[in-house]
């Protein structure tokens, strides 16, 4: 299988987005068509049309969309027309994202970590089966395999950072693409796959119109420096920038540099030779991207928050501007002198000075005058036009005043939070069925991936066991976190009241609160602090330390009371 050591993943390396976001699309579609690497039937249109708006969010969330200008002074200085820059996208989009993954841990795990489950049986015999019977615990093995080989790609991958980022990226741009790479030349790594996050405008997909998850190609293209060609791929370019692309299928891949297929020297089975990277095979038999879209609603592309907030964003800034040309009339008003002659400064005592206007002059009736202009007069209801506009910018937006800490000025309760932000969170679960759906694929690619190797050089010696079947006999979930503090204390409390009434085990609330790296270590842990605490309380205490007394009273949590006599 020499063709699997190709699958290296070295040649991408992405650009900044300043680099190459402005016109890697629009080049890369001529490029590739000059070239024949698009196929007769790609969307040109529909992504043509994506680009644009790809360019406008962009604009948004980096503020370039406020950075219009109404004139110049004699000087040649812009006067601009929203000079307060009052942009809520990129503070939005970074309270979704953390919305999104919730109260994580500080721990080395991805934000969202995969679980694999056997699947429940689907005859008499499988559901009579014990769950202590050899099959039961053989599978359970096996999906505990799944579950470390998936979460260890994503630790090895930097999970944390890119998930982070890829959460950020999707609210504003609509969705957020993941890439998986096979490396097999990457001898630290146990599971030598690694997973690359692909700006959804340098991602060009060709999807089944019955199936937005299958994706039947993809391209990744975008500009890289020509100095950067040179040291990474020994490109030789008169251009300032190279065009990159790849192009997948489910059965091959090629890789081109300025519409050229890449050549390189690879190592393969110990022997070294020259490889073109055009139409060669892919053993995975997919096309190894995923696309998470932000909110799906009747297209292929997730839907951003700009389409929602840009009208208003527009208008509070125009209007901000108008009330603080108002603040400004009023408290910079313009003077006018009459009747006045010669105007001096006179010293009255130490530090004080008045302004002398003359004497009246003879032959005037009137005496110098020095007036200003009457301040515009403003209702409070004009004046709080600004304010509306924000509100009505926090309900498109989907974020609640509690987001940014306001609370009305009152003490409130954690519930009363709780439910005063289901605007953000009830948003975030709608997003978190699209990622759950996606991290689902990511799992099956990763262990696609690892089977397709399981007899080459990198993962022979581990002697993995996945069953060829094994999407039918497994099932994988994801685990989140709680959105906002308060869930996470209604489930601690849940958890002591199932635990103490014998209607939930202790490792089912270790699991649910979901901060403990492993349980069963914990569990024998906790086990062993049972036996020291039943050797050291006195006879008759509870030895795990809860006093079963006094009865729980009702709208009160229960409360775990250590006796520390």
């Amino acid at each position: 299988m020499a063709h699997t050591h190709l699958l290296s993943g070295t040649f991408s390396t992405l650009p900044g987005a300043n680099e190459a976001r402005a016109n890697a699309a629009t080049t890369a579609i001529s490029t590739a068509f000059t070239t024949d690497q698009l196929p007769r039937d790609f969307p040109t249109a529909l992504w043509q049309a994506q680009e644009d708006r790809y360019l406008r969010y962009w604009d948004w969330f980096t503020g370039e969309a406020l950075n219009s200008v109404i004139a110049e002074t004699k000087r040649g200085v812009a006067i601009p027309k929203f000079p307060l820059h009052l942009n809520a996208t990129r503070n939005f989009a970074r309270k979704h994202s953390a919305l999104l993954f919730g109260e994580v841990p500080d721990n080395d795990t991805a934000l969202v970590t995969s679980n694999w489950r056997p699947r429940k049986g689907l005859t008499v015999a499988d559901l009579e089966e014990k769950q202590d019977s050899p099959n039961r615990k053989h599978d359970k093995m096996v999906a505990e395999i799944l579950s470390t080989i998936v979460n260890e790609v994503w630790v090895q991958s930097n999970g944390r950072s890119i998930q982070r980022e890829n959460g950020t990226l999707s609210q504003f741009l609509g969705g957020c693409v993941f890439q998986f790479k096979w490396q097999p030349q990457r001898d630290d790594l146990r599971i030598p796959i690694l997973i690359q996050t692909i700006s959804p405008d340098f991602f060009l997909p060709i999807w089944n119109n019955d199936n937005y998850w299958d994706l039947l190609e993809g391209y990744v293209v975008y500009q890289i420096t020509s100095a950067a060609a040179r040291a990474m791929y020994g490109h030789e370019g008169s251009e300032a920038m190279v065009l990159y692309t790849e192009h997948w299928t489910k059965d091959q891949y090629s890789i081109y540099l300025d519409g050229e297929p890449l050549t390189s020297k690879m190592e393969a089975n110990g022997k070294t030779k020259e490889v073109t990277f055009k139409d060669l095979p892919n053993p995975f038999g997919i096309v190894p991207f995923v696309y998470i879209p932000h909110l799906r609603e009747g297209n292929f592309y997730g839907s951003s928050m700009v389409e929602d907030i840009e009208g208003l964003m527009l208008e509070y800034n125009a209007r901000m501007a108008d009330k603080g040309d108002a603040i400004r009339k009023t408290v910079h008003r313009k003077r006018y002198m009459r009747d006045v002659g010669n105007i001096s400064m006179r010293v009255l005592d130490e530090g004080v000075q008045a302004v002398d206007l003359g004497k009246t002059p003879p032959t005037s009736k009137n005496p110098p005058d020095v007036f200003s202009e009457d301040p515009p007069q403003y209702s409070p209801a004009l004046m709080g036009y600004t304010d509306e506009l924000w509100d009505n910018l926090l309900r498109e937006g989907h974020v609640s005043p509690t987001a940014f800490g306001e609370d009305e000025g009152s003490q409130r309760s954690a519930l009363t939070l709780a439910i005063k932000m289901w605007p953000s969170t009830s948003h975030a679960r709608a997003e978190r069925d699209h990622w759950t759906d996606g991290l689902n694929q990511s799992a099956q690619i990763i262990i696609r991936m690892v089977r397709a190797h399981l007899s080459s050089t990198p993962l022979k010696g581990l002697n993995i066991e996945i069953p060829e079947d094994v999407f039918h006999r497994f099932l994988v979930t994801q685990s989140w976190m709680p959105m906002i503090p308060r869930d996470r204390e209604s489930t601690v409390n849940e958890m002591v009241l199932r635990t103490q009434a014998k209607l939930a085990s202790p490792q089912l609330a270790l699991e649910e609160f979901g901060d403990i790296p492993d349980v069963e270590d914990e569990l024998d842990r906790i086990i062993e602090w049972t036996k020291l605490m039943q050797e050291v309380l006195p006879e008759g205490s509870d030895a795990g330390g809860i006093d079963h007394s006094e009865p729980i009273v009702d709208n009160q949590p229960p409360v775990a009371i250590l006796d520390t006599d």
